[in-house]
């Protein structure tokens, strides 16, 4: 919702959305890791190598917007490696739904919870994959990253009454 003075408001999607959109998200990435197993390149690869290695330096160091923005680059990296840029576009929207509850994710009394010595295993399983060219094992690395963030997210969600309009995202 837009009002006159330019100020926006974005509404809050329920728990259920939240949960229902990332289990769309696991589906589709785990699609598209396991198209981009046959399609990526040398070079995209040790450019996933080298965003995977900053992503371990920046969750060290407890830097939570870096590890947002080094994470899309990540994923989104992969996901275009698939070729199938209406699938990267899908994946883009729910990322964008998601966008909320990511930055609740990793706000700093959160980032903790979240298991990011799991969340860099996950990647580092999916690198193995793509460089094996395994798309069953790339797609289960994206799934159980998703599916991690979603457990943590839910718990989270529920503890701050999400749906009855809680604490502030931002």
């Amino acid at each position: 919702l837009q009002y006159p003075n330019c100020s926006m408001v974005v509404p809050r999607p329920s728990r259920a959305a939240v949960l229902e959109i990332r289990a769309i998200r696991e589906r589709l990435e785990g699609y598209a890791a396991q198209l981009a197993a046959a399609r990526i390149d040398a070079a995209r690869l040790e450019r996933l190598a080298r965003t995977q290695e900053a992503l371990v330096v920046a969750r060290r160091r407890g830097e939570p917007r870096r590890i947002m923005h080094l994470n899309e680059e990540f994923h989104f990296s992969v996901y275009e490696a698939a070729g199938v840029p209406v699938l990267t576009e899908l994946i883009s929207t729910l990322w964008l739904h998601s966008a909320p509850t990511l930055i609740l994710l990793f706000k700093p009394e959160h980032i903790s919870r979240y298991p990011l010595e799991a969340q860099n295993r996950n990647n580092l399983a999916l690198v193995r994959a793509l460089r094996r060219r395994d798309g069953e094992r790339a797609a289960r690395a994206v799934s159980a990253e998703i599916d991690l963030g979603s457990r943590v997210l839910d718990q989270i969600m529920r503890e701050i009454g999400w749906d009855a309009g809680g604490a502030n995202l931002i």
